[in-house]
């Protein structure tokens, strides 16, 4: 028999489930593969997002499932758009991938995921579910997408690109799959900043040390994005519990002691993943950032054993050139058809996909 619980705080989780969730006893087992452990999966990211990210006026439900041994944690909320109840992953701007948490592997986690879902669905009514970012070559989007269709109208869509090199043996092997333009523009750069100043890369690991440099960080990005991104308050706590489990990297470039470039990397496992970047374009004749994702990939490659390099979010060029290999990120919507607004959703949502396929309405050519 299944046994359900529903709480609004991952610390209202009873202690046992808590700790083996602290200590990484989850989520790895589904793939059997420490390479495939996500940072959006850790305890500390949840407990940090309640803290500072919900969505304005959202309620959390963290759904827990268990039976025979085996557990299931569904994180998810309820938030409020047009005046209509959304059903959705607990996640933020920053989340790269959303997946339950699994405690223990068995085979029931499939069906516990889907009584999960199914839960939130008849105890909270929601008009609309979306829940994203979501591999969809995982195991995990099948038994959601079983239990979301068992009560509503379902749909995936295309969220963002993903870039990431896999299986990396060495970073000379590493290095020599570089596109050669790449190559070539780390070679110039590097010679010609050689030649008219003095730099150094330096890599943070420590806590103690990661305090005081991630407010170069923070100095440089702030030269680059202007306007507040997301969260500040979220960013700088899951950085600094990332840093307390050994689990960040802070690489700084300095030019004639000035920070010109920094990045942060998370590396769970043997995975690092590079989260966020910034620099001075005051230097942008020297390519500061290009140079120091260099050093990075390979500190991570030699330093951390990392087999895997995630660029995360996002198609931007630039990262076509770091890395060999493009996934995807998906989301589910669905639709409540017993009620006026579902069918309206649902309607509109379709019936935008048909017209856009048989291409109604196609641009004038010119001339």
């Amino acid at each position: 028999m299944v046994n359900i619980n529903v709480y609004e705080d991952i610390r209202s989780i009873p202690d046992k489930l808590q700790a083996l969730w602290q200590h990484g006893n989850h989520g790895q087992h589904v793939e059997q593969n420490k390479n495939k452990l996500e940072f959006d999966s850790s305890y500390e990211w949840y407990k940090e997002l309640l803290n500072y990210a919900l969505k304005p006026g959202a309620s959390p439900i963290i759904i827990c499932a268990e039976e025979n041994n085996s557990t299931v944690i569904l994180p998810l909320q309820i938030y409020y758009k047009n005046e209509k109840k959304h059903l959705g992953a607990l996640t933020t701007i920053y989340s790269h991938n959303f997946s339950p948490i699994i405690i223990s592997n068995n085979s029931s986690n499939s069906e516990l995921i889907s009584h999960c879902i199914g839960y939130a669905i008849k105890n909270y009514l929601p008009e609309i579910i979306d829940i994203e970012p979501i591999n969809p070559k995982g195991v995990l989007i099948t038994p959601l997408i079983k239990g979301i269709k068992h009560h509503m109208v379902t749909d995936t869509y295309f969220r963002f690109g993903n870039w990431l090199h896999t299986d990396i043996s060495s970073f000379d092997e590493y290095k020599n799959n570089l596109q050669t333009q790449l190559k070539n523009t780390i070679n110039r750069r590097q010679k010609k900043l050689d030649k008219s100043h003095v730099w150094e890369l330096k890599v943070y690991t420590k806590i103690e040390e990661i305090a005081p440099a991630y407010q170069e960080f923070k100095y440089l990005y702030q030269l680059r994005w202007k306007k507040e991104e997301g969260n500040r308050e979220f960013f700088d706590a899951i950085i600094m519990d990332l840093a307390e489990k050994g689990q960040l990297r802070l690489g700084i470039l300095y030019i004639d002691n000035r920070p010109a470039a920094a990045q942060i990397w998370f590396n769970i496992g043997q995975r690092s993943s590079i989260f966020k970047l910034a620099f001075d374009e005051s230097y942008k004749e020297f390519s500061p950032g290009t140079l120091l994702t260099y050093k990075m990939a390979d500190y991570s490659i030699n330093q951390d054993q990392a087999t895997i390099l995630d660029f995360l979010s996002g198609d931007d060029y630039y990262k076509k050139q770091w890395m060999s290999q493009r996934d995807e990120k998906w989301g589910i919507i669905a639709f409540n058809h017993r009620t006026a607004y579902g069918i309206f959703a649902a309607t509109r949502h379709f019936g935008g996909k048909l017209v856009k396929r048989l291409n109604f309405f196609p641009s004038k050519k010119a001339g």
